[in-house]
């Protein structure tokens, strides 16, 4: 009885908070001194991606921190999460999950 309770709670958790990580190649630009780290998109349109946040394990793969990674290129897999500020407004933040040097 105790095995559709928990698949239930599951779905439900996954519903109110999907995962659904997108990839992306872009070259690293640079991170700045509120920590956000810029990349921009390999193809035509060049678009700039900002990130808010990044993985511990991606940063303990990739220490972005260190200037060396910059013009590097990445597949970069990332997610957008929702977070409320102080007066409860949503707001999404963007959050690098996997990074995978393209060679």
């Amino acid at each position: 009885m105790k095995t559709p309770f928990v698949m239930l709670l599951l779905f439900a958790a996954l519903a109110k908070n999907p995962i659904n990580n997108s990839t992306i190649e872009a070259s690293f630009d640079f991170i700045d001194e509120d920590g956000t780290f810029y990349f921009t998109e390999n193809n035509e349109k060049q678009e700039p991606y900002e990130f808010e946040k990044i993985d511990k394990k991606a940063l303990e793969v990739f220490n972005l921190r260190d200037k060396k990674f910059v013009g590097k290129v990445f597949n970069v897999t990332y997610r957008i999460e929702t977070e409320k500020d102080d007066l409860g407004q949503e707001y999404y933040v963007w959050v690098i999950v996997q990074l995978e040097l393209v060679e």
